[in-house]
């Protein structure tokens, strides 16, 4: 059965990374409450991503054959991945130098500077998600087992405890990424596996766990050096309050963010792409040599040419490579 309201919830968690990485293109020196507060509300919101990644992770479950799902993986996203990084690959063995790599990282042979990039995805700022979710992909006949069983779901806590000591950092990259996420990504399974009593449950505390996230968002606007703690706590807190959002505003929103939810993870993998093309287009038409400061009405436009600008780049390729468009671009 088709679960539009999660189909929203993905296209909301589209928009917020987007909205993340597009807050960096902008100078903040005169506002930078409104820094904090769109960073606050949108950074990680790949936490979004891996929660609805769970959740239908154990939604399809039941048809679920090893090599078939992982097959259908390399095919829509592992293809993908490499076929796009590419042009970043070149360009940062070739020509620039990527600045969040480790000292050392050039005196590599070139084939090593290809592996390392490809298997921590430093080239582009977002593509370290895919060697992350990879790991979940790899170990998903486990996940699978333990799923049938249960009894993993009475462990969470304490998942969720580790995710908010370690954080999401580390030296070994993705395998860092996977521990912090794993918690996020059991959530998603949990919040399949009970999705009525969930609902139910936030439908009944729901301005509590507002009033809550609210809270949240204030302290780490007012306060620094706990970032780590906070935005993983107001990530996870989102989740169930989203999905009942979003479940009960199914008739209001009544499809209109169908074609968004859909290519989603298509966006995801462009958008490094779109937004550094659009700010240089920007600058060249405007003469300046930086963006200039920001404000919600620029911040809010530059978003949404980002986001649409993704969207017509994959309706075009869908349009011209039909189904194969799936494999070049991820949507």
């Amino acid at each position: 059965m088709f679960l539009s309201h999660i189909h929203n919830f993905r296209a909301y968690a589209i928009i917020g990374i987007v909205g993340a990485h597009s807050l960096h293109a902008f100078q903040w020196v005169d506002n930078p409450a409104a820094f904090r507060l769109f960073d606050t509300i949108f950074n990680q919101s790949s936490v979004l991503f891996f929660f609805i990644a769970g959740f239908m992770f154990q939604y399809l479950s039941q048809r679920f054959e090893k090599w078939n799902y992982w097959g259908k993986k390399i095919k829509n996203v592992i293809i993908p991945y490499l076929l796009l990084s590419i042009p970043a690959i070149y360009y940062y063995t070739q020509i620039g130098v990527q600045d969040n790599t480790w000292s050392g990282f050039y005196d590599y042979p070139l084939y090593k500077q290809i592996f390392f990039f490809l298997i921590t995805g430093k080239h582009l700022a977002p593509f370290w998600f895919v060697p992350t979710i990879a790991i979940f992909y790899l170990f998903a006949p486990l996940l699978i087992k333990a799923d049938r069983d249960r009894r993993i779901y009475w462990l969470l806590p304490i998942f969720m405890l580790i995710s908010l000591y370690l954080g999401r950092s580390g030296q070994y990259g993705p395998i860092n990424k996977a521990v912090y996420l794993f918690s996020v990504y059991l959530l998603g399974m949990f919040a399949s596996v009970h999705h009525d009593q969930m609902l139910d449950l936030v439908k009944r505390f729901q301005w509590l766990l507002l009033a809550f996230i609210v809270g949240l968002i204030f302290v780490n606007m007012v306060s620094t050096g706990y970032e780590q703690y906070v935005q993983y706590t107001l990530k996870v807190a989102m989740c169930p309050l989203l999905l009942f959002y979003f479940y009960r505003a199914e008739k209001v929103v009544d499809g209109r963010l169908d074609y968004l939810g859909h290519v989603s993870f298509g966006i995801f993998f462009i958008h490094a792409y779109v937004l550094p093309a659009i700010k240089i287009i920007y600058l060249k038409a405007s003469g300046l040599s930086t963006f200039p400061e920001g404000d919600i009405l620029s911040y809010g436009s530059l978003t949404v040419s980002v986001t649409l600008g993704c969207m017509l780049v994959i309706y075009l390729s869908q349009k011209i490579t039909g189904r194969y468009s799936r494999m070049l671009l991820g949507a």
